[in-house]
């Protein structure tokens, strides 16, 4: 089990670390940071959506300008993978920069493509910019992700730092470590078995030594080693007969992150320019590290167990893979002071931000972040009675970035996260929630569960504005055609059928087309579009109410045909969202 209080400190440390760097005009007195920071996309739009975003935050003097941004989109084509997108990624800075740049440079490469079907009120603004609870001004998932790693570049070798973009890594640094190995050094750390079955699992060269070490000097958190084998969502048993488990324990190794030197990176660039285009998803961990270490076996080449889509060149690839990366160097740093934190699925989301301690104690999460009361200021209460208003108004909950206009009047319930929205008097929102750029009426009760996202989309040159309304639990990748029985699909824990009726269409027709192959609440076309914020927050809350029963119908009249949250992100207007956000922050300000 890791210690917090320890975690805190190491985090704190690198916290400040990262504000003298964006304070740091002076070159010479700047701490080694990286060189270049890539992020993905999954398509041009999301690049697009990246590109605003980061170039705010440039302005906004939120991220350190002392290094070179890049947004790249995955080409276009057949869906290519994380492992594709490296590839990808390579080929743009071998054509954007010249070599002797790229020979000594570090670079971090983000992987952020995807729409997070699993936690949908980022789908538009992307998890790399997702909200946190802590920061000043507030941090987006980026600077959390520049910060955790703020430590490597100066004990790194020129190469790439791979990592993924909604996983949070808190961690202690003490010990002997680099990233300056030839090939690849990845960062491993103990986790249950149970955990190792979904996650790739390192496999020690000599995994009595590495416990023999750690038990000399637990003061030394962080151990490097040599890696004989690296298993990928395998079972119990063969992780037992790899030596995968650590002695007197029931943990092992799991993979998170890890590094490639340069060389590493022209051999797979190379392999990129001889194969592209890539017609088949390549797995950046699965595919590229079991193909390292000694004990590495090409047999996994041909199990697609684990495999969305199967194309008929997937084997092939994967082999081809293998054949390039066989005997290259794979070393692993286990840091037994950490933790590793998905944030990916609204379960999870609401779990290690309400109910966890480990990020609230280790980030200092603040239960306000950039939130101003009107009525406060105005009526010039005592600090008395403001302070006494905040103690009703919380509990252990969260707001960010956003307007209230009485805080006397409004209520939010225990492990409820509400986020870029103006809250007008009389609201109650209760438990569980998770509510986004919303325009909240007066007097609104929003039951518990609610899952309420207000996106601004532009129909025929008009912008307009559609409210998702989802339970937080709802499952949205549950999917079947639409000739098959939906008599087990549920929309807001209501069976879609009677949902349907609650909200005054005629049949499922005007939720899916008759040729939908993927009826699922992703393409479900429910949420109408108005001509305001706060009309189509009104109507996502009526919406709700409905389906659990709180009201007798949903009578709320609508303009046009409604969308789904596939068309939501079809009509999207980022700009927009970004000027609202821009529009709160002149009240806050």
């Amino acid at each position: 089990m890791a210690d917090i209080n320890l975690l805190r400190d190491a985090t704190f440390e690198k916290i400040e670390k990262y504000n003298k760097l964006l304070k740091c005009d002076v070159v010479a007195d700047r701490i080694p940071f990286w060189d270049i920071v890539v992020i993905t996309g999954g398509d041009d739009e999301q690049a697009e959506s990246y590109e605003l975003q980061l170039q705010a935050k440039l302005r906004n003097k939120e991220i350190p300008s002392c290094t070179k941004y890049y947004v790249f989109a995955d080409p276009k084509g057949p869906k290519i993978g994380n492992g594709g997108a490296t590839l990808h990624v390579l080929e743009q800075l071998e054509k954007k920069l010249p070599e002797d740049d790229l020979n000594n440079a570090k670079i971090l490469l983000l992987h952020a493509g995807g729409y997070s079907q699993r936690l949908p009120h980022v789908s538009v603004i992307g998890k790399i910019f997702m909200a946190l609870p802590f920061g000043n001004p507030m941090y987006r998932m980026l600077e959390l992700l520049l910060i955790m790693y703020i430590d490597f570049p100066s004990n790194m070798n020129p190469g790439v730092f791979v990592t993924a973009s909604d996983i949070i890594f808190l961690f202690d640094t003490k010990g002997e470590w680099s990233f300056r190995a030839k090939g690849i050094t990845a960062i491993g750390l103990p986790e249950s078995i149970e955990i190792g079955k979904t996650h790739g699992v390192y496999v020690p060269e000599d995994m009595d030594a590495l416990r023999s070490q750690y038990a000399k000097d637990p003061s030394k958190t962080v151990l490097m080693c040599n890696v004989k084998q690296f298993l990928h969502k395998t079972t119990p048993a063969v992780m037992k007969s790899s030596g995968a488990i650590i002695p007197g324990t029931d943990k092992v190794y799991v993979d998170n992150s890890y590094y490639f030197d340069r060389a590493t990176a022209k051999l797979l660039y190379e392999f990129y320019k001889r194969h592209k285009p890539l017609t088949c998803e390549i797995d950046a961990y699965g595919d590229f590290l079991q193909a390292l270490g000694p004990n590495a076996n090409p047999e996994y080449t041909k199990d697609t167990v684990n495999v969305t889509n199967k194309t008929t060149d997937l084997v092939h690839m994967r082999e081809l893979v293998f054949d390039l990366l066989k005997g290259t160097n794979l070393k692993v740093i286990l840091f037994h002071q950490g933790v590793f934190i998905h944030t990916g699925t609204t379960k999870e989301y609401l779990y290690h931000f309400c109910k966890s301690d480990v990020i609230k104690q280790t980030c200092a999460c603040q239960n306000e972040v950039m939130v101003k009361y009107l009525y406060v200021e105005k009526q010039q209460d005592t600090s008395d009675q403001l302070k006494k208003a905040k103690q009703s108004f919380y509990s252990n909950c969260y707001l960010m970035h956003s307007v209230v206009e009485d805080p006397h009047s409004v209520a939010i319930s225990k492990d409820s996260i509400v986020e870029f929205s103006y809250i007008e008097k009389g609201v109650s929102i209760n438990e569980n929630c998770i509510l986004s750029n919303l325009h909240i009426p007066a007097n609104t009760n929003i039951p518990s569960f609610s899952y309420l996202h207000t996106v601004p989309v532009t129909i025929e040159n008009k912008l307009m504005y559609a409210t998702f309304v989802f339970d937080v639990y709802e499952n949205m990748k549950s999917a079947m055609s639409f000739d098959e029985d939906k008599s087990n699909l549920s929309y807001c824990r209501t069976i879609m059928k009677s949902a349907v009726e609650y909200l005054g269409l005629d049949s499922l027709l005007e939720v899916w087309s008759s040729d939908c192959e993927n009826c699922n609440l992703w393409n479900a076309k429910l949420f109408p579009a108005f001509s305001s914020r706060k009309e189509s927050t009104e109507c996502g809350v009526e919406m709700i109410n409905t389906l659990r029963g709180l009201k007798p119908g949903c009578q709320h009249k609508t303009e046009g045909a409604k969308l789904s949250m596939s068309d939501m992100l079809k009509f999207k207007s980022v700009k927009n969202l970004l000027e609202y956000h821009d529009s709160l922050k002149l009240y806050i300000w």
